[in-house]
């Protein structure tokens, strides 16, 4: 009995398993990570007074398709400066947005950049599309 039930489990392990996969989008969305930013040039701490103290909570969603940037914060953090850097020419541009709801962002068609986001919270965040 025991057998039969451990069979069972694995069957139902198995089916599920490829309706998950099915629902993996196959279009040319660059999923982004977004993590807390630390510079380097101040020991890896940028904001080392106003550093969190326990485990940071906060996720965000971003993607880039065809020109345009969508980020969203799961937990608001107020006014939002995102400076966006191509890496092919070393260009910077500055976008600003309220991260209590997500926000398309036409940043053009760039191959390669980087992403700086500095919060109203003072919370820093760097995400890349290589």
């Amino acid at each position: 009995m025991k057998s039969l039930k451990q069979i069972l489990l694995l069957l139902t392990f198995m089916i599920t398993v490829p309706a998950y996969a099915d629902d993996i989008p196959n279009d040319d969305v660059d999923e982004i990570s977004i993590n807390p930013d630390t510079d380097p040039g101040n020991n890896g701490n940028r904001n080392p007074i106003n550093r969190p103290k326990s485990v940071n909570r906060q996720q965000i969603h971003c993607h880039y398709n065809d020109g345009m940037l969508f980020i969203q914060f799961a937990i608001s953090e107020g006014s939002c400066e995102l400076t966006v850097v191509d890496n092919e020419t070393g260009e910077s541009v500055i976008y600003y947005f309220d991260s209590s709801i997500g926000s398309f962002i036409n940043i053009g068609n760039i191959n390669s950049f980087d992403l700086y986001i500095e919060t109203e919270k003072g919370n820093f965040y760097f995400g890349s599309k290589l």
